[in-house]
């Protein structure tokens, strides 16, 4: 009986996934268990061959930027193409009328700035869809097995929420939205989170990091999770040491965007492999790398989108790909993130980025704070630590988070000052742990 009920469960949902999203989803993910076995040179020459049929297709469609590509592209050539800015996407969709254009849009959650929402088809969003099922079948995660996601919602139209339910409940994926009211009911949402079963969950790391917390009094619940997968946020060291300790399970990042999907998920090795199939990257210097860890802001080129081509896509990210092998043997290039852009630190010794400072303040604080401060940057060489009021209570010496701030931020005559303050999620449900005033 059990063994014959999974085939059937994957039978049910591939099926599912086949009416949903179409032949297409089945092709791209026989891609995906394909190419990542591949030596890392054949993997390469296919993103090249990708990178000639994406430029084709986006100067036969008039895409953005398509002023700036050759028809006899090169790779040298290729690398001169002036960077395609998020404001120059947002205007170009905002300014394109074509009936190609009125169908699905991909949305981004804003964490670069203000949202964007970018033309797809079902096509592309199989490939979307088939990058995710890939890193989870890594963790043992198969499609006939139940996952919860804990993210939050975008604007979309309701036709566009329909279709997105029903593939939900296709593909057997249950959602617990992460709202503004989901910190104050974490502790009652284990249950609905618990109910049905889940091997796997998916979401955004404040939302994972603060059910953990609720799970410490409740260890009867989930207890057969897989792995947990955490995307659409920075992850911190903090944030990844206390799920991995709370639920007994490993943690693998994904990372992406909505204008992209699944850019890159992370091994059993700790790297994040960038989903080659779907995505073609470079990093290019960026005025806060330091000349020798080769770090520089992240560009895209989509290979799959053909409806609204992006070509050297700047996402805002600073990252590097360090062009090493992995020991897990898969030939997909690795990549290393270190943030947004924005995220970076203005003292009296320069401009450093934000992620490793931050990582390094919130290990140092006491467990009682670590995901209740937030670090805001008022002004260069000062700092404002927002503590929020039930974890200041709860910790013997708040004002101690402002001299661990003090004692480890790059370079002297820093101002650090405390205040009592909620710390809300915005309308997309991510909560920032750091920003810029």
């Amino acid at each position: 009986m059990i063994g014959s009920a999974v085939p059937y469960a994957r039978r049910l949902r591939m099926a599912g996934c086949r009416l949903l999203l179409g032949q297409t989803f089945c092709q791209a993910a026989a891609v995906s268990r394909s190419t990542e076995w591949l030596p890392p040179t054949a993997v390469r020459d296919r993103q090249w061959d990708g990178v000639l049929e994406i430029v084709r297709a986006a100067r036969e469609a008039g895409a953005p930027g398509a002023g700036r590509l050759d028809a006899g592209m090169t790779p040298g050539r290729f690398a001169e193409v002036p960077p395609l800015t998020r404001e120059e996407l947002r205007r170009a969709v905002g300014a394109d009328a074509s009936p190609r254009l009125r169908g699905m849009r991909r949305a981004s959650g804003g964490s670069g700035g203000a949202g964007l929402a970018v033309p797809i088809d079902r096509g592309v969003y199989s490939w979307y869809m088939a990058g995710t099922w890939r890193g989870f079948s890594w963790w043992g995660v198969d499609i006939a097995q139940p996952a919860v996601l804990l993210l939050g919602h975008t604007a979309r139209p309701p036709l566009h929420r329909l279709l997105g339910a029903v593939k939900d409940r296709a593909v057997g994926w249950h959602r617990v939205p992460v709202d503004v009211a989901f910190d104050a009911r974490a502790a009652e949402l284990l249950e609905a989170v618990n109910a049905p079963g889940p091997v796997a969950l998916y979401g955004y790391p404040s939302a994972v990091d603060r059910l953990a917390r609720a799970q410490r009094g409740h260890p009867h619940m989930l207890r057969r999770l897989k792995v947990i997968v955490l995307t659409g946020e920075p992850l911190y060291e903090f944030q990844r040491r206390r799920i991995e300790e709370t639920f007994q399970c490993p943690v693998a990042e994904e990372y992406g965007m909505g204008e992209l999907g699944s850019v890159a998920f992370e091994c059993q090795e700790r790297r994040l492999h960038i989903s080659a199939e779907t995505v073609f990257l470079e990093v290019v210097p960026d005025a806060l790398s330091d000349g020798t860890s080769r770090a520089g802001r992240i560009l895209a080129t989509h290979l799959r989108n053909r409806v609204f081509p992006l070509i050297r896509y700047d996402t805002g990210d600073i990252g590097v790909m360090p062009g090493e092998g992995c020991p897990c043997g898969r030939g997909l290039p690795v990549l290393r993130v270190y943030g947004r852009a924005d995220d970076r630190l203005t003292g009296p010794a320069g401009v450093a980025p934000a992620k490793p400072w931050l990582d390094r303040f919130f290990g140092l604080l006491p467990d009682s704070l670590q995901g209740s401060v937030r670090v805001v940057q008022d002004a260069p060489g000062a700092l404002r630590l927002q503590i929020a009021p039930d974890a200041a209570a709860a910790a013997a010496d708040p004002a101690a988070a402002a001299r661990t701030a003090a004692a480890g931020v790059p370079g002297p005559a820093w101002t650090i000052t405390v205040e009592e303050r909620l710390l809300h999620r915005v309308p997309s449900g991510k909560l920032a742990l750091f920003t810029r005033a």
